[in-house]
């Protein structure tokens, strides 16, 4: 389990296209090996056709040949058999001394002019005994007369071969094997042993034998110039010629063969027996008067050769080879161009998850994954939608904020100075009440600022100074403001009502009760290639460092603690960066008794033009 676990694992990690590559190339592999398997198999059973046929035809050949080589050995005997002076002297039931001394000269010149006939023409004998009811023998080599030395020795001779000397009719016959003294080649070697019976012609009496002997090496080489292999059995299994001369004479060593043969084999003409595994193949060929078989045993491939063959098998396994690269070859192509699309899709998401909501997928065809992608693409317009919607709920959202924060400003400011104009109300002081409100009222009239969320940086140095105006009338508090801008730099847009709540910030916690009436404000303004900067900075008491830090930390928190103190402050820095984003805001930079300077940072674009104010 664990092992199949890190199988799939293994393949989870691949691509698809990797995957549809790998299915589809086993899947053509197995097929070019199934059906190169399926030929080979085809193939071979042809092959093994061809071979049985092949080597039923060459032992057909074989067969012929020594049929006609044993016809002319049975004609030899026939021709001696006619021998008129054989005739005349087994014709005699009691010859006289005289008629076989002069009938044995003439029969004796007879054989051997028949036997010197055959063996020119190819037949040559070892041996030939001719042995009449009457007494009458000859014997062309004395070898064989201690075997056969009379009629009567012969019918015995034949009697224990399985031939029934008492048929009415007995044909000419191969009877067995043997071995003999080879007076020409002064050796021991095989032959064969046919017997022709010499019949009366009128009553077809027996009234002798002709035994005669052919040589086995003769014929062997008669068939063993198409089957190396060969050999002559009779149907009682025993082999009476063979290439392997130790095996005259012995049993086949095939039982089941030879039972095939002595019950099955004499009635075909030529004929290959296959055993029940297959591994032997024998073809047979009746021959000596279906007395014995040519027998040829042989495997499939005995009559190819082995270079044939081997060519054969490394051109199968060639285009099987060649079956499989094509095959992987075209398990790539069709991989790729199935997984192709479903790349593209993969690909295509990736993108998206960069946030690339604006590109859509080109949907082609009508399969899974051109619905996949039409689906895609309908949650993207979804997703761009809703994104969308988002963005302008979170823009109203923040100008809603804005203008909140705005409206914080100005009550407080509001407050502030009609109670100053209250107490000189119950003063009776009503020039300086009336300063007060017209100092207020252009003040308000600035702040509105026909409904634009930016205002020039001069109009915001307008409200600071109808704001010191106020604080000048209302508290007797003579602030000094001191400009160091660049001319340029005085009609750069910024966020209305920025630079009030710090001046008022630093006239409340910065001169108040420390530098009431010598209290100085210096303005400043610079900028970078991206960033525009504005510097207020007072010459109040300052902020402790703890008090620094723990400012510094409260302008970034949102939403404001409730123990803010620096509202104006925190005011300020949210609005910017509601406006330009969270980069952008104040921090702020002190040294107790000294001074405090404010910092606002603001993108800078010389073609910006101040942003209208939506009415939400």
């Amino acid at each position: 389990m664990r092992k199949n676990n890190k199988i799939r694992l293994f393949f989870s990690k691949w691509s698809i296209r990797k995957k549809l590559a790998l299915a589809l190339g086993c899947m053509a592999a197995m097929m070019v090996v199934f059906i190169g398997f399926v030929s080979y198999q085809l193939a071979m059973n042809k092959v093994m056709e061809m071979s049985v046929n092949l080597s039923e035809n060459n032992t057909q050949t074989a067969g012929q040949i020594l049929s006609r080589y044993l016809q002319s050995v049975n004609n030899v005997t026939l021709q001696l058999a006619l021998l008129p002076s054989l005739r005349d002297i087994a014709g005699n039931p009691d010859p006289l001394p005289q008629e076989v001394s002069s009938a044995a000269s003439s029969i004796s010149f007879g054989v051997r002019s028949a036997l010197n006939a055959s063996a020119s023409d190819g037949v040559r004998f070892g041996y030939v005994g001719i042995f009449l009811a009457n007494g009458y023998e000859y014997s062309s080599s004395q070898a064989f007369a201690k075997e056969y030395t009379d009629y009567n020795s012969c019918l015995k001779y034949l009697y224990s071969c399985g031939i029934d000397p008492n048929d009415n009719y007995i044909r000419p016959t191969w009877v067995d094997a043997i071995s003999f003294y080879d007076s020409d080649d002064n050796r021991q070697t095989s032959g064969l042993v046919t017997v022709r019976f010499i019949y009366d012609s009128s009553t077809m009496v027996k009234q002798g034998i002709i035994l005669s002997v052919i040589m086995e090496k003769q014929l062997c080489d008669i068939y063993s110039g198409y089957t190396s292999n060969a050999f002559i059995m009779d149907t009682k299994g025993k082999i009476l010629s063979s290439p392997s001369k130790s095996d005259i004479g012995t049993q086949c060593p095939d039982n089941i063969l030879s039972d095939f043969l002595m019950n099955s084999a004499k009635h075909y003409k030529v004929k290959t027996y296959v055993s029940k595994n297959g591994n032997k193949l024998v073809t047979f060929f009746p021959t000596m008067e279906n007395r014995a078989f040519l027998v040829v045993p042989f495997d499939y491939y005995t009559n190819l050769s082995k270079q044939e063959m081997g060519g054969y098998i490394r051109n199968v396994l060639g285009l099987i080879l060649l079956g499989i690269l094509i095959a992987v070859g075209l398990a790539l192509l069709i991989s790729k161009s199935l997984s192709r699309s479903i790349l593209d899709l993969a690909a295509f998401m990736k993108r998206v998850n960069g946030e690339s909501f604006e590109e859509r997928f080109p949907s082609r065809g009508h399969d899974e994954v051109a619905y996949l992608a039409e689906k895609t693409n309908h949650m993207l317009d979804q997703i761009q939608q809703s994104a969308r919607i988002r963005e302008e709920d979170l823009k109203i959202k923040q100008q809603l904020e804005i203008r909140l924060l705005q409206s914080q400003i100005n009550p407080h400011l509001l407050y502030n100075t009609l109670n100053s104009v209250l107490r000189y109300v119950q003063q009776g002081n009503a020039r300086k009440s009336e300063e007060i409100i017209m100092s207020l009222s252009e003040f308000f009239r600035s702040s509105l600022a026909r409904g634009k969320m930016e205002i020039p940086l001069k109009d915001e140095l307008k409200l600071i100074t109808h704001y010191i105006d106020i604080q000048r009338l209302a508290r007797q508090r003579e602030i000094a403001i001191i400009c160091k801008i660049e001319p340029d730099l005085y009609a750069y847009p910024i966020v209305k009502l920025t630079l009030q709540p710090i001046i008022e910030n630093s006239i409340l916690h910065g001169f108040a009760g420390y530098k009431d009436s010598e209290g100085s404000i210096e303005i400043c303004a610079s900028h970078t290639d991206d960033t525009f900067e504005i510097i207020v900075k007072d010459n109040g008491i300052g902020l402790l460092p703890e008090e620094l830090q723990t400012l510094n930390d409260s302008l970034d928190t949102y939403p404001p603690p409730a123990n803010l103190k620096s509202f104006g402050l925190y005011n300020v820095n949210r609005r910017i960066a509601q406006t330009y984003g969270e980069k952008y805001g104040i921090h702020v930079e002190s040294e107790i008794t000294a001074y405090t300077a404010v910092i606002l940072t603001m993108p800078y674009n010389k073609n910006r033009s101040p942003r209208e104010e939506k009415h939400v």
